[in-house]
């Protein structure tokens, strides 16, 4: 299906040319959106300024399409912490939220998909923002999906057909039809403009045309009917992806292993035939995980599983022994803040869904610092378990100091929240050998199967070849992976050569980037 689909989308029409809408020296089209308790908006030096309050925001004023339509623009956070852009869309009848950047800072996401918003559904990711650094920022609308990327990376491609599309409840209402907003902090806008996806009408334009049903042409049905044939009956990307992960093992950045398997993929990318196969150098962070342990000492010695999740600075080492505070929530932390400090504090989160959950592995560092904390722990992100922690990215904030942090079992979690509830104060002697390193290089691999009509129009493929220091990394992703390299080894296999170039990408370092 991932072979067709590519192939689809190579034979598409054109979309029609980019409409700016913000002239960068008025709010011609816009209108202030009357939220209670909002900042100032301002026009300065080409941006839109949408300045702190609880909610401050702008709404178009023009008609705008309800689907098939793309808004791009470059936005950036001021002062604050949390979403710096908010773009409330049409979908057909109905209205969605675009966050980029709120709960504290670093969740992307859509509100709401049959009823859970941005922070709780398939479309929560998570990135660092930078202050003052400007993002280029796109939302596509089809009657199927919503895709939104982030300088250039896709960051969200969540298939709506059948889901509930509403918007948060609240004063976000208020920026209907097409708004944008920021909370609790100062943003800047520049770059607005919106195209539609539908095909120009014949002769550059003339109302009246009438829409036509797209057919495929015979030629293109039978040649998709020969991709599907050749994808489901290949024995070659299994067995790659077993001799990826069979040979080469993790493949964590800066390490040897992912370098290893890198030459590899490039030797057989060249094998295949493809064009322009190259390593494109790249500077990766380094982390190490070291010796790590986590001793139960009361209310009786015992040996916990724990895993240092990624990019956690380490213990002394003699480690750190302390009582511990096992919370549920961020809420809970807050309200018991004078019992954190100089504590050990364990999130013991439920999980709920990923992206609800894996906030606590994000942020509790963060948090657990500023609580006074000399620890954190969480209960590992995971709906199952053998008593076998995951780790996971996590990040620490400027000013606030950097406290070991690591996920334990959730079965330990539970145990250790049950003693708390009991009257018992456990306590915890953490060790963790984790260090960062200084940065090494490493490669994205790149490989093409150039265009016949618009080589310069690219359409890009692609998957993350590293993976954690614990495990192979077969889902995630070098399945993924496999599955885009095989799409493209099948076009140039069969004679397919289309329109368009289309770039096959590997990146790596994206587990280190959360």
């Amino acid at each position: 299906m991932m072979v067709v689909l590519c192939w689809i989308a190579l034979v598409v029409v054109r979309a029609q040319e980019w409409k700016p809408l913000f002239d960068g020296k008025t709010l011609a089209g816009w209108t202030t959106t009357p939220f209670g308790g909002s900042g100032e908006v301002a026009v300065a030096d080409g941006a839109l300024v949408l300045n702190m309050g609880m909610l401050t925001g702008v709404t178009y004023t023009n008609p705008i399409p309800t689907t098939d339509y793309e808004v791009e623009l470059q936005a950036r956070r001021m002062v604050g912490s949390d979403f710096f852009c908010g773009i409330t869309f049409p979908v057909g009848s109905d209205f969605a939220t675009l966050i980029v950047g709120g709960w504290g800072g670093s969740v992307v996401g859509i509100s709401s998909l049959d009823g859970n918003d941005a922070a709780h559904n398939e479309t929560t990711t998570y990135q660092r923002f930078e202050a003052g650094r400007w993002y280029a920022i796109r939302l596509a609308v089809t009657p199927t999906h919503l895709s939104v990327w982030i300088d250039g990376t896709r960051r969200i491609h969540a298939n709506i057909e059948g889901k509930k599309i509403s918007l948060r409840p609240g004063d976000i209402e208020l920026s209907k039809p097409f708004g944008i907003a920021s909370y609790s902090t100062t943003a800047e806008l520049k770059d607005l403009r919106l195209r539609s996806l539908k095909a120009a009408p014949a002769g550059g334009g003339g109302g009246g045309a009438k829409k036509e049903a797209v057919q495929l042409p015979d030629a293109l049905r039978a040649d998709l009917d020969r991709l599907v044939a050749a994808a489901t009956g290949s024995p070659v990307p299994h067995r790659r992806l077993s001799h990826l992960c069979d040979t080469f093992g993790p493949r964590y950045s800066g390490t040897t292993n992912l370098e290893s398997a890198t030459d590899w993929v490039l030797e057989e990318l060249r094998r295949d035939g493809l064009e322009n196969v190259r390593g494109e150098p790249v500077p990766v962070r380094r982390w190490r995980r070291g010796a790590e342990s986590a001793l139960l000492i009361a209310p009786h010695p015992e040996s916990l599983p724990v895993l240092a999740l990624g990019g956690t600075v380490g213990t002394p080492p003699d480690g750190i022994t302390a009582p511990v505070l096992v919370v549920s929530s961020f809420a809970e932390l807050s309200n018991r803040i004078a019992e954190a400090r100089g504590r050990i504090v364990v999130f013991n989160a439920p999980f709920t869904d990923y992206g609800a959950t894996v906030r606590f592995r994000w942020s509790g560092a963060i948090e657990a610092a500023k609580a006074g904390a000399v620890a954190s722990l969480i209960r590992s992100v995971t709906p199952f378990s053998l008593r076998t922690p995951h780790t996971g990215a996590m990040s620490y904030q400027e000013g606030i100091p950097r406290i070991p942090h690591a996920a334990l079992a959730p079965e330990d979690a539970e145990r250790i929240a049950r003693w708390q509830a009991a009257g018992i104060t456990p306590v915890v002697q953490l060790t963790l050998g984790a260090e960062t390193l200084p940065e090494t290089t490493a490669r994205n691999v790149i490989a093409e199967l150039r265009g016949r009509e618009h080589p310069d129009s690219v359409v890009v493929l692609g998957g993350h070849l590293d993976s954690w220091d614990i495990g192979q990394g077969a889902q995630d992703d070098a399945g993924g992976c496999l599955a885009a390299w095989e799409a493209v080894r099948l076009m140039r296999e069969l004679g397919l050569r289309p329109r368009s170039t289309v770039r096959l990408v590997l990146w790596t370092d994206e587990e280190n980037l959360g």
